[in-house]
Formats: structure tokens, sequence, C-alpha cells
């Protein structure tokens, strides 16, 4: 009777191939503090020289040397294929002005940086030169996953150049296999909003706003911009402001009567504001002044004090501080004054009535008429949105 072997256990699993399919590999942890940041320029950017020749005005910046056109004082030239533009007035010896920068992709608007120019040169009566700094076009998301159940998620965005979380509301991501899904109710019910692939520790090919973002995860909190100063966050301790040469004079917060230990309580609670949903308060800056100095300087979030901002709404109540500055200086600005004559210099004849009547007391006080919906459902809407949308490009980037 033929004898009958057994092959070991161990070998089973050998022997049969993938008969017995192998243990599924355990998905990778994806909790954690993700970002990712792209960037679209400008280019034109560095040393602009300003020339005055015989045979005119000359341009030179970033390889471009192009015409500029003299009206005056006043200087202004243009680069090709909408690359930027210089206006300046020639006051003094110098040439103060601004640099007028391309339309950005975060935001749709073209932003005014100040530049001035001083004579240099061997011939300093007839060549100016400058630095142009233009705002930096860029998008940063930030996406917190909280981990739930096997391969879900609860997270949110945030985007500190332009507040994205708000319009694109992701509650949650899912992962299965090498895709990841980013869900959100956009009004419609809970659907997938965007997704990417994750492969090699990163996150890719999301499509946000601008292109498509790669999202690696924050690996060292400890100086993370998401965050006020980081996580953990330090213990906050005053100093007095450094003096710069911008015009303010600085001062401890004890020579204007102001509490040492009440501000570092106030600025340790900004420091300690929790990042743990779209809603959570978000203070980039903080400055006080008292008594004509300045007292109290601090920043957040990455920020810091040559960083410009686009203000938006918070744009009313600095033309209300500028108008009294103005007026402080002798200015001669009243608030009584028409807005339409005092801008076009005479009034159309067809011109609406209460438009003839709006007076700059009526747009300090956010008084003057103009429909203002924030959803965009009227076409004249006056939301700052839909002014950005229509094209304006004077907006200013503020320092």
């Amino acid at each position: 009777m033929p004898t009958l072997r057994f092959a070991p256990l161990a070998l089973i699993p050998t022997l049969l191939g993938s008969s017995i399919p192998a243990a599924a590999q355990a998905p990778p942890d994806l909790s954690g503090l993700w970002s990712a940041t792209l960037r679209f320029g400008p280019d034109i950017r560095g040393t602009l020289i300003i020339l005055r020749q015989p045979d005119g005005w000359r341009a030179d910046i970033a390889g471009f040397r192009v015409p500029a056109q003299s009206d005056g004082p006043t200087i202004s030239f243009e680069l090709p294929d909408n690359k930027g533009s210089f206006r300046g007035k020639l006051t003094g010896r110098a040439i103060h002005g601004h640099w007028i920068q391309p339309r950005t992709q975060h935001s749709g608007l073209r932003y005014a940086s100040p530049v001035t120019l001083e004579p240099s040169g061997p011939n300093a009566t007839n060549r100016w030169q400058g630095t142009v700094t233009p705002l930096d076009d860029r998008f940063t998301v930030y996406l917190p996953l909280t981990s739930g159940s096997a391969g879900a998620y609860q997270t949110f965005l945030r985007n500190p150049e332009r507040n994205f979380g708000r319009f694109f509301p992701v509650s949650r991501v899912e992962q299965r296999g090498d895709s990841v899904r980013l869900i959100g109710n956009m009004g419609e019910g809970e659907r997938t909003l965007t997704q990417g692939i994750y492969e090699d520790g990163v996150i890719w090919a999301v499509r946000l706003r601008g292109g498509a973002y790669d999202f690696s995860k924050v690996t060292d909190v400890s100086a993370s911009a998401f965050y006020p100063r980081g996580k953990p966050a330090p213990r906050y301790r005053y100093a007095t402001p450094l003096q710069r040469d911008d015009g303010w004079p600085v001062a401890a917060v004890e020579d204007v009567g102001i509490s040492r230990a009440a501000i570092e309580r106030f600025v340790q609670m900004l420091i300690e504001v929790p990042m743990d949903s779209f809603g959570s308060s978000q203070v980039h800056s903080l400055l006080i002044a008292r008594h004509g100095r300045l007292v109290v300087e601090e920043y957040f979030h990455g920020t810091h004090r040559d960083m410009p901002h686009d203000l938006r709404s918070a744009s009313k109540s600095w033309v209300s501080v500028l108008i009294g500055a103005a007026q402080h200086a002798g200015i001669p600005i009243r608030l009584d004054m028409p807005v339409y004559e005092t801008m076009l210099g005479s009034l159309p004849p067809n011109l609406d009535p209460r438009k003839r009547a709006m007076t700059l007391e009526h747009l300090m006080s956010m008084t003057a008429g103009y429909q203002c919906d924030g959803d965009m459902a009227a076409p004249g809407t006056a939301d700052e949105d839909a002014m950005q949308q229509s094209g304006e490009q004077d907006s200013t980037a503020i320092r």
C-alpha cells in the first residue's frame, strides 16, 4: 500500500498559488495636516530703469526695453502681451509711481505695488532706477484630515489668500485603493467635488482653483502657517516693536498706559485659537498705536509686515481713516462733497438723480443705496465678488 506524504502547512499557499488570497494590506493612515501650493508668477520683477534720451523716454525691466510716454511730469509704459505696466510722476529728483502687474490667477485682479525710482548712474539727471516687487500670485490650500471609519476622514479646506474653503465646502475625504475623493455638499446633496491619487506619500493631481494640486503631509507642524504660530504654540512674551524708518515712533505699552500683562494674555489667546473647523478665527496681524506711538506689532499664520494683503471689504474702514487723515492734513475735502461731480468734474445731463445726490458721507457710512446681494442673485449687485469679476483694475495691495 502506497505511503501518503503531506506537504508542510507553510508550503500550502505556495503550492496552491493564488487560490488562497494574501491578507489584505492595511491602507496608509492619512490623518494629519496636508498642504499644497500652486505658484503662477508673475515673472516680471526686479530692477526697473527709466531713461530720458534724445529720441524719447525708454523703460528697461526683465529683458524688455520699451518706449515710455511722458505727459508733463507723468511717465508711463506698458509691456507687450499685458505682462505689466507702470504709471509714475517725476516729483523733485525721484519718480514715484506704481507697477500694475498682470491679472492674477488667485483673485482675477491686477494689483498695483508702489515703486520709487531714484537718480542713478553717471548720467543721474536722465536715468532713474528702482525695484519692482509685485504681489506673488500663488494659492495655498490646507487640508487637515481627522480619522473616522476605515478609509474615511473628516476635513475642511483653508486658504489664506482667498478664503477658498467658503466656496468649496469639502467636509470629508474617502480613500479607496489609490483613489482619494474629496466630498462635500454644494446645495445639491453630498457628492464628490474633486479627487486625486495617493502614491508615494503624496495625494496627486487634486483639481482645485487654477489647476492640479499635489498635497504633501506636513511632517513638522511646529512652524506651519496653518496654525497661528505653529503647534504647539510657544508662550508669548511682549517685546517693544522694532524701530524702523517708516515714520512710526515706537514705545513700550507701559509708556502709553497699557497693561503689559493684559496684552500678553490677549496675544496668547490669539495664538491658542484652535484650527479645528472652517469657521475658526484667523487673525493675521495685530498692531496697536496710542498717543502717536506704535506699541504692539505681532503677526500670525506666516504673515509679516512686508506681505501685501487683499483687504476686500475691510477697505471700507480704511477709507474712512484715510479721509480723516487727509482732513487733518488740511486737504480741502468735505463730507458733503457730491461724489460724481467731484470724480467727473461735471455731471452728465442724464445722470440718475440718486447718483447726483450721492455724497462722500454716503459712501463712508455705507448708505449710498447700492444693491449688495452676497449670493450675487441680482445682476446689478455691488457685491465685492461681482465688482472683482467685472474687471476693475485699480485694486491696490496695501502693505
